[in-house]
């Protein structure tokens, strides 16, 4: 089970700078039909998405262990993310974020399930932070995060990258 601790400390590891109370499960947002949907709901990959003072970093949990993983985490400069997007979806908030004209569109659990669905496995932090998390997304997607004491905004134009396996 990954701990916001154990969590921060990965991130750290990697040469970022995670924002206090800056992560919150996520998967991928499920597109098609209902029956994707359920599918999707109890077979779909888990990931940490960490707001960092450059960066949101999605991480991986690996589907057996339960560890994070490094090899594919996807790394998002903030100063290149056009448009952040959270709407309310009935048990769920859906979260869509274009970088550099790509959408990339994800789910999280609202707090209050958080404790019943995924509390227990990954992220018992989740519920604590998802209000803040939520709304430096919006701000972000207002284009108004320099005006939050929390984070710093890059300059120059940087390409997503994703971290090298190890």
């Amino acid at each position: 089970m990954a701990s916001e601790k154990k969590v921060t400390k990965f991130v750290e590891e990697l040469g970022y700078k995670p924002v206090e109370n800056g992560a919150i499960i996520v998967k991928y947002l499920p597109m098609g039909n209902l029956s994707s949907k359920i599918v999707n709901f109890f077979s779909s990959e888990i990931y940490v998405l960490q707001v960092c003072e450059k960066e949101v970093i999605l991480l991986p949990f690996h589907q057996l262990t339960g560890m994070l993983q490094k090899k594919s985490s996807l790394v998002l400069e903030i100063e290149d993310i056009e448009q952040v997007t959270v709407e309310e979806q009935l048990l769920n908030y859906n979260i869509r974020i274009v970088y550099q004209g790509e959408t990339i569109s994800l789910t999280t659990q609202q707090a209050e399930l958080s404790e019943i669905r995924s509390s227990i496995y990954y992220g018992a932090f989740h519920k604590d932070n998802l209000e803040d998390v939520l709304k430096i997304l919006r701000d972000l997607g207002n284009k108004s995060i320099s005006q939050s004491p929390h984070i710093e905004v890059p300059r120059g134009l940087i390409r997503p990258k994703y971290l090298p396996p190890v």
